[in-house]
């Protein structure tokens, strides 16, 4: 299948972000990915957003998951402005990962899956400390 949304971001000096997706312009200010991700579910439920390998997911499908992130999030007991270190494969999952803890307005401090040793510590330490 293939997908004909096509994301662009663009942020001026006064925090427009300006968002062309499936040939039409959006501008949101003061937005998270969360919102932006359950605008598109809302607007465009059952168009094709994410295509990884054989396996694709619609707006809608990709909000059911990270609502799901969410729930278990708020259900161990992360909060707004929580920063939690996430280090997954270039995958879905990070994206949802990303965007649920978005929903419940924690932070995700991504970090590359390729780091080991020192470079891993010290990314683990500025995100957290």
């Amino acid at each position: 299948m293939a997908s004909d949304a096509v994301f662009l971001l663009e942020e001026d000096d006064v925090g427009l972000t300006t968002i062309f997706a499936h040939g039409q312009y959006h501008e949101f200010t003061n937005w998270t990915a969360a919102d932006g991700l359950e605008a598109a579910a809302n607007k465009w439920p059952a168009k094709e957003a994410i295509v990884f390998d054989d396996v694709s997911y619609t707006f809608a499908d990709w909000n059911a998951k990270a609502n799901q992130v969410a729930r278990w999030a708020k259900s161990i007991g992360l909060k707004k402005g929580d920063v939690i270190a996430v280090m997954m494969e270039n995958k879905p999952e990070c994206l949802f990962m990303w965007t649920g803890l978005a929903k419940i307005g924690a932070v995700a401090a991504l970090i590359n899956n390729n780091l080991r040793g020192k470079p891993l510590m010290h990314c683990i330490k500025v995100c957290v400390f």
